[in-house]
């Protein structure tokens, strides 16, 4: 079965689907050409030539306040990565053609910011270290938090499909107190792992292991940003 369908398709196949959406609503503002829900927005914006006259427009995506964090230890002196292993069902295999079966992806950490109220622009939100501990708990099996240290921001696609900016921890983890039996189903994280820097850079040389894709290109970054932060870490895996 494909992994995904149009809504218009949807409401043909589950007659009332649209309406009983609940808090996964959209917003619809015509005027602004922009339709928003609490996991983001999707808008039509214009990009102005030097004169200030209209160059193109497009389609411009953002996501509501999330977190892309990597754990990690140290122990007898490697370092080693926790990669979680998702599905994503929404992957496309060509431009509209959907996978079949959906394609398993390697990332870090990832999640939503909890207490979202509102529209994006004006909602309160959990600080992104609260967030981080709260999504490494969740998806990464882990029971003791030993420091959490900000990387800055990235954006995952700043050209149009992926425009917001999202927040980028480093959490470094109580190997003792790791119990991957204790991950977040709900999410379709079937399994997380905490691989040494050589095995995690192995993998994303050769694209692919073990039939999961590790070329997500958030995820990528991520540990990219984590491993220009940590040269010896890097340094294990070149070696």
């Amino acid at each position: 079965m494909a992994s995904w369908i149009t809504a218009a398709e949807c409401e043909e196949r589950f007659p009332g689907w649209l309406a009983a959406r609940g808090e996964n609503g959209w917003r619809v503002d015509v005027a602004k050409r922009c339709i928003s829900s609490r996991f983001g927005f999707a808008e039509v914006r214009v990009q102005l030539n030097q004169d200030g006259t209209p160059a193109f427009d497009r389609v411009v995506c953002g996501e509501a306040p999330n977190i892309n964090a990597v754990a990690y230890y140290v122990k007898d002196g490697v370092w080693y990565i926790g990669v979680t292993f998702q599905v994503r069902p929404f992957a496309d295999l060509a431009y509209g053609v959907p996978a079949d079966p959906p394609i398993k992806f390697a990332q870090p950490v990832m999640g939503f910011r909890d207490k979202i109220v509102g529209k994006v622009a004006s909602a309160v939100f959990e600080s992104a270290p609260e967030g981080a501990k709260r999504e490494v708990l969740e998806e990464a099996g882990v029971n003791d938090v030993m420091s959490i240290q900000s990387m800055g921001q990235h954006w995952g696609n700043p050209t149009g499909p992926l425009v917001t900016p999202t927040d980028l921890l480093e959490i470094q983890v109580n190997p003792e107190s790791i119990d991957t039996s204790k991950l977040d189903r709900e999410e379709l994280i079937y399994k997380c792992e905490y691989l040494s820097t050589s095995e995690l850079v192995s993998r994303i040389a050769s694209g692919e292991h073990d039939g999961v894709n590790y070329r997500a290109s958030v995820a990528m970054n991520t540990f990219f940003v984590f491993f220009a932060r940590h040269p010896e870490a890097l340094a294990q895996a070149t070696s």
